[in-house]
């Protein structure tokens, strides 16, 4: 048999695994994450605050799914803590996107503030911030500081986070500026985010400052 017919043998079992393992174990912890996310977000006091939370998950649950599968990967013992962190991750990513989204909210520091969240959830050590401080609406039952407070939890059983936690933290920070940048002067052609962008993109890498952009 030709290295390439190994090679796609090899692949396919791989990827037979990763769904076994998927469907067998992630799978249950990311539905069980994403259910307790959305009795949380029910029990949220502000009624918009309340059915922005709850559409988002709703809306978007193949977004924590998508996310999850990532932990199929995984060395099996961490397979349920990294589903549940992946899952948390994204639905604050996806609860700040959809704040910055509403009419008036997508100011820079708006953006910034809200999506920092990620950071904190991915640093032990970090203080809370008032993520809503630029929002009209703040009084969400302490939400989002639960999916921060989730996500450390899960950090901290894994084993050699420590190794790893400031690459992370440098990739969290691109998604903050990110988010920050593209809502800065749209009628100009964003040329803020265009530098930015264009000082991100590593020398020799090949990349346009766009596509730089869209992988962050």
């Amino acid at each position: 048999m030709s290295i390439t017919g190994n090679r796609r043998i090899s692949l396919s079992m791989a990827f037979i695994a990763a769904a076994r393992r998927y469907w067998g174990e992630v799978f249950p912890s990311a539905r069980s994450e994403m259910s307790q996310m959305r009795s949380r977000a029910s029990e949220i006091p502000d009624p918009l605050l309340r059915g922005l939370a709850l559409l988002t998950r709703d809306a978007k649950w193949d977004n924590l799914e998508g996310a999850a599968a990532f932990a199929a990967f995984v060395p099996r013992e961490h397979l349920g803590t990294v589903a549940r962190l992946l899952v948390g991750l994204q639905g604050i990513y996806d609860y700040a996107d959809t704040l910055i989204e509403q009419v008036g909210g997508s100011r820079p520091e708006s953006a910034r503030r809200l999506h920092a969240a990620m950071l904190a959830a991915l640093d032990p050590d970090a203080r809370h911030l008032d993520y809503y401080e630029h929002q009209e609406c703040s009084e969400d039952g302490g939400y989002l500081t639960s999916l921060v407070d989730g996500c450390r939890a899960a950090v901290a059983r894994l084993p050699s986070y420590q190794l790893l936690a400031r690459a992370v933290l440098e990739q969290g920070r691109r998604i903050v500026d990110y988010q920050s940048y593209i809502n800065l002067d749209p009628d100009q052609g964003y040329p803020k985010f265009v530098r930015w962008a264009g000082a991100e993109t590593p020398p020799g890498a090949d990349l346009r400052w766009w596509e730089t952009g869209a992988a962050c």
